[in-house]
Formats: structure tokens, C-alpha cells, sequence
């Protein structure tokens, strides 16, 4: 497991209000788990922190943005012919984006948005529901229809090619992690316990690629770009934060700081 890659960050945006107990709650010595899972999120944050920062400077003057980083916030498919984007008879879009700025590395940072469309199919709003790969999947997204390739290309186009557009997307990727973000660092610096929100779930990836990661030879299977084991996966929250969750990937096979 690369413990440089996003996929332990894959985050989502809503309430929860009963309490957990602590995440992997078998794994020893639990105030390493802890601290491990603490020390994973500030990492994550600070490198939303900086896309956020430079979302910031784009609004302001997306020129010079663009000269320095020219792949700052222009969108696209991790595979277009595969792509998670669905939509539904009202307008509306869900779809997992790569942003392939400097800052998220060769592979980008996923963002999950929903967008909203008008009769014209304009995007007229976006909001950002999630950063990361969605291990998990999207029941909603399930319920809708997927969009082909030629589709999902246009939509990308629609973001890119449009300034108004555009903006809509960057302040919605802005002004979330700057919103949300700033209290989670806060709660992980301070030691705050890391809890489990629901049960574990699994991990069962289709064999789509037999080879090394992490330590061992395993089956995998790409999700944004990414390459995941089987594994468990467990959704966990910070009690101060409860609008925030965020999903953690272990794979048993591998030491437990991966």
C-alpha cells in the first residue's frame, strides 16, 4: 500500500449522531491505531489545505494560476469508458472527477460532485460531496444511469471549456475543504479519539490485475486510478465533527501504519 496515496482520505459530507467505539477496534495496540489514523489525516488535510489555497488564487486571478499550473482544476475521467458518472430524468449528475494539478500527484485527487442541470443541460450549481475513491459505492449512484463515454467526455468539456462553469466547481471544492478541513486538522492535532461510524464493511476487488501491492503478489482492482486489495473498510468520524466522515482502507496483509 502506497501510504502516500489519497485512498485512505476518501471523505463524504453529512450528520451522524450516535456514538462509536474506536475503529479496528482488534488491531494492538489501539493508542497506535489511534495515533496512526490521527497522524493520516493531518497528512491528507494539509494536502487539501493547498489545493484549497490555490482554488483561492485561481478565483482571483485563474491566469496566472494557470501559468503556473496549468492542470490546476481542469476535470476528467480516470477512464471515460468506465467512468463513475450517473444521471437521473431531473438534470442532476454524480460524478467522480480526477483533478490533475501538480499538488495531487501523477494519479490526481478524485472528487466526487453532483452537479445540477437545467433544461438546457447548463450546469447551473455544483457541490462537492467527497474526495477520494469510493470503495464503498454510491447507492444512490447505483439507482441512476450511467453515462456513456461520448457523455461523460462532454461533461468534462462543459467544466473545463466554460469560465462560469468552472467557478461554480472551484468554489465548491474551495470553500468545502475551507469549511470543513480547518476543524478536523484542529481535532487530530489535538488528540481527539478517532471513531467508527457503523460497521465494517469489505472490501472484495474483481480480479482485474494480479500483481505486487504492498508486500505481497494479490489480486487488484483499479478505482480512480488507484489499485486496491481485498480489504476492510471502515467509515469513522471525530465526535466534534460529525458533518465529516471519512473512510479508512486496511489491508490485513500489511502492516497496520499502511
Amino acid at each position: 500500500n502506497d501510504p502516500a496515496s489519497p485512498h485512505d482520505f476518501a471523505s463524504s459530507f453529512g450528520g451522524l449522531s450516535v456514538l462509536q467505539p474506536p475503529p479496528f477496534a482488534d488491531l494492538q495496540p489501539q493508542p497506535q491505531v489511534q495515533s496512526f489514523l490521527r497522524a493520516d489525516v493531518l497528512r491528507r488535510s494539509r494536502e487539501l489545505t493547498s489545493l484549497g489555497w490555490v482554488g483561492r488564487a485561481w478565483l482571483v486571478a485563474p491566469f496566472v494560476v494557470e501559468r503556473l499550473l496549468p492542470g490546476a482544476f481542469r476535470l476528467s475521467a480516470y477512464s471515460p469508458a468506465a467512468a463513475a458518472c450517473f444521471a437521473c430524468p431531473s438534470g442532476r449528475v454524480e460524478c467522480t472527477l480526477r483533478e490533475s494539478s501538480l499538488i495531487g500527484g501523477p494519479k490526481g485527487i478524485p472528487f466526487h460532485l453532483s452537479l445540477t442541470r437545467d433544461a438546457q443541460s447548463r450546469i447551473i450549481a455544483a457541490s462537492l460531496r467527497g474526495i477520494g475513491c469510493d470503495l464503498c459505492g454510491d447507492g444512490e449512484a447505483a439507482a441512476m444511469r450511467r453515462m456513456e463515454e461520448r457523455d461523460v467526455s462532454l461533461l468534462c468539456a462543459a467544466i473545463n471549456d466554460d469560465s462560469r462553469v468552472r467557478k461554480l466547481v472551484v468554489k465548491a471544492i474551495t470553500s468545502t475543504i475551507f469549511d470543513r478541513l480547518p476543524n478536523v486538522m484542529r481535532a487530530a492535532r489535538e488528540g481527539e479519539a478517532v471513531e467508527a461510524c457503523g460497521a465494517e464493511e469489505a472490501f472484495l476487488p474483481r480480479e482485474e490485475l494480479y500483481g505486487r501491492e504492498g508486500s505481497s503478489m494479490k489480486w487488484v482492482q483499479q478505482v480512480s486510478g488507484y489499485f486496491f486489495a481485498q480489504s476492510r473498510l471502515q467509515r469513522v468520524r471525530f465526535a466534534s465533527q460529525p458533518r465529516v466522515r471519512l473512510l479508512f482502507y486496511f489491508d490485513p496483509s500489511e502492516p497496520i501504519n499502511s
